[in-house]
């Protein structure tokens, strides 16, 4: 999937300028460095998605997954209410709470998990060492809205079934120590 950064860096360029803003503004409001800002604005690429670019989204009066949907061709999404004004700067506790469990995710991941319908997920626990451990598998597909895609799902479902027990199987036989752990 290609993503297009110009069209986000237009894109937050046009929302700052419409609200009579500065790029200082928008870090200040966004409480982010100004730098932050001027990536977005000049279109920088990324492999992570950058937690900052939640800030200014919210910010520029967007949805905080703004800035993902527009990379994939998307427009943004005006910011459901809450108790942070726009204008107002997100403070450390406001920045923890807007964090995501995806937000550690690398950007290709963050944007492939945005992308598709659910199929399953797994998550997996074991014990390593006497420490827990987890996998957690999550698989996409595309629509199902051909006959010929609703019959390559029962192929999908079937792969789908022994690849996680090829991943259980792989994982108890390769670690010494492993044990499967239910979750508490």
């Amino acid at each position: 999937m290609n993503l297009d950064f110009d069209r986000l860096a237009h894109a937050a360029s046009e929302a700052r300028r419409a609200r009579g803003w500065r790029q200082e503004d928008v870090s200040e409001r966004a409480g982010v460095g100004v730098s932050s800002v001027q990536n977005m604005e000049k279109g920088r690429p990324f492999t992570r998605f950058p937690s900052t670019y939640r800030k200014i989204a919210a910010a520029l009066g967007w949805d905080e997954d703004s800035p993902a949907a527009i990379l994939r061709g998307g427009d943004p999404t005006p910011r459901r209410e809450s108790s942070t004004p726009p204008s107002a700067p997100l403070d450390d506790s406001s920045s923890r709470i807007m964090r995501k469990p995806t937000d550690d995710l690398p950007g290709r991941a963050q944007l492939a998990l945005a992308n598709g319908q659910l199929f399953d997920a797994e998550v997996m626990e074991w014990k390593v060492g006497g420490e827990d451990f987890s996998v957690i598998v999550v698989a996409k597909v595309g629509k199902y809205d051909t006959l010929e895609k609703q019959q390559a799902a029962k192929s999908q479902y079937e792969l789908w079934a022994r690849m996680k027990e090829s991943l259980r199987r792989a994982a108890e036989a390769e670690v010494e120590g492993v044990e499967p752990h239910e979750p508490h």
